[in-house]
């Protein structure tokens, strides 16, 4: 007898937060730094856009990835809500997140760096997954389970 399981990834924002999710599984079971830094750093980004993603659906809107913390406070504005204060709780540590992305992926980190605890893509979903939750309450959404 087959029982039906809901299904719960539907679209591709989810695949690729699984996508993060997983990597995180295997930057906590990593046996070395290569591996571990690896996997946080696919986390981070995967996240990330994850959340850019979730961000637009919530907003209704397109192209909030660059130059992201303005485009976000546009997009709020542009349907009544105020922006978002970027330097306490929070968004302070979506900015934390952000950084450390852009650093990963824009600039050239340094060799330190490179080697990120397991602790950084913990952060790092648990700090994307409230603020999904947040955009879209702020939108009057319903965030996606």
């Amino acid at each position: 007898m087959s029982s039906k399981m809901p299904k719960l990834v539907n679209t591709p924002h989810y695949h690729i937060w699984t996508d993060a999710l997983h990597g995180r599984a295997l930057a906590r079971q990593a046996a070395n730094q290569w591996d571990r830094g690896t996997y946080v750093r696919w986390t981070v980004i995967t996240a990330w856009t994850t959340f850019e993603m979730a961000c637009e659906d919530a907003l209704n809107t397109t192209g909030i990835g660059r130059r992201f913390k303005d485009r976000l406070d546009d997009a709020l504005a542009k349907v009544g809500l105020p922006a978002i204060d970027w330097g306490s709780g929070l968004w302070q540590r979506v900015a934390r997140v952000h950084q450390f992305r852009k650093d990963c992926v824009h600039r050239n980190p340094s060799h330190q760096a490179l080697f990120p605890e397991a602790s950084v893509a913990d952060e790092a979903i648990t700090t994307l997954r409230s603020a999904m939750a947040d955009i879209y309450t702020r939108a009057g959404n319903v965030p996606p389970a």
